[in-house]
């Protein structure tokens, strides 16, 4: 199990999870977690509600007031405390000797059949169906040894400390606010306290190190498969010579210590004291927060849009036209 992005509370709760699995695994079958997503910013939770919104209205025809209604049946509203928001909720599957088990129906796959007590009330028809009902039982049985509740709808999706969570345990809820993104949070390590210590991505999932040491082995490229591993850190000096004498023949090149930097350099040489910079809701977190970092120093003004979809750029194009906003 890959550790996510989430509150320290429910991290804890999914290890006890994972250690649960740990216990009911055998030599021929070895249990684990795989985690499909978990933290999501209020950008990410209105992208996937908006996009479910535009296929309803293509799929079906409805309107879009219809539209909209119908898909906060499935999606949560992203102006609301919605449960992937808080940090405490989780959606993930069970690996089997580190392939993905069979559970029925695929993930985010809005059916009938993928509630999550389908297999309760409809007995098994097949072979196939028979495996599925008991991989369900097993994960929902080890993220329950942790403190979660299912969601009745989808047997992928788990919550710990949300306000459902409150409801299912009669109890007040303990995440009752949205969790700050991993770019806006206090990134100082601190000991025993995950969420705390700067943070990776993988899969879509904010991945964070458990320690400054395992982070150092994996630029150290000691940490076989992970996807940051380095084997060669060449100076900038070294890129700087190959640029200028292989790449593109030029008296002159420069290189930054970083991409990082390079973003930096870039929005500095390009915006205006009192801009306006549209970027993409998918930017890097990182470069997300220096833009942030140098908006509040320079006094730009910040408008996001999804850039794969062309109307929804054309729109706040138009609307900082209007505003006489374009730089």
């Amino acid at each position: 199990m890959r550790r996510p992005y989430m509150a320290v509370a429910a991290v804890e709760r999914l290890n006890a999870a994972s250690d649960f699995l740990d216990a009911s695994s055998t030599p021929a079958r070895r249990l684990e977690l795989l985690i499909w997503d978990a933290y999501r910013t209020q950008e990410t939770q209105r992208a996937i509600f908006e996009r479910y919104v535009r296929e309803l209205r293509s799929e079906q025809g409805l309107g879009e007031d219809k539209a909209r209604s119908e898909a906060s049946g499935f999606v949560s509203l992203p102006d609301s405390v919605f449960p992937h928001g808080t940090g405490g909720t989780v959606d993930l599957t069970l690996l089997v000797n580190g392939s993905p088990a069979c559970m029925g129906t695929g993930f985010d796959e809005f059916a009938e059949h993928a509630a999550a007590d389908w297999y309760r009330r409809n007995a098994p028809e097949t072979t196939s169906d028979a495996t599925a009902a008991s991989n369900r039982e097993t994960l929902r049985e080890a993220m329950e040894a942790g403190g979660f509740v299912v969601l009745d709808s989808e047997w992928w999706h788990f919550e710990w400390g949300t306000a459902r969570w409150a409801r299912e345990k009669g109890c007040a809820p303990v995440l009752d606010r949205l969790l700050p993104p991993p770019a806006q949070a206090n990134c100082a390590v601190q000991e025993n306290d995950p969420s705390q210590v700067q943070p990776v991505w993988f899969a879509g999932v904010a991945q964070v190190f458990p320690d400054a040491g395992s982070r150092a082995a994996a630029l150290r490229h000691e940490a076989p498969g992970h996807y940051y591993a380095r084997s060669t850190h060449p100076t900038t000096g070294q890129l700087s010579y190959h640029l200028r004498t292989l790449m593109i023949p030029a008296d002159h090149s420069s290189v930054a210590c970083s991409g990082l930097a390079t973003a930096r350099a870039a929005f500095e040489a390009m915006i205006p004291p009192e801009g306006t910079v549209l970027y993409d809701t998918r930017i890097y977190y990182e470069v997300q927060r220096a833009l942030l970092q140098l908006a509040s120093q320079r006094g730009w003004r910040l408008r996001s849009a999804d850039f794969l979809h062309l109307d929804e750029v054309e729109a706040a194009l138009r609307s900082l036209d209007e505003a006489g906003r374009l730089t």
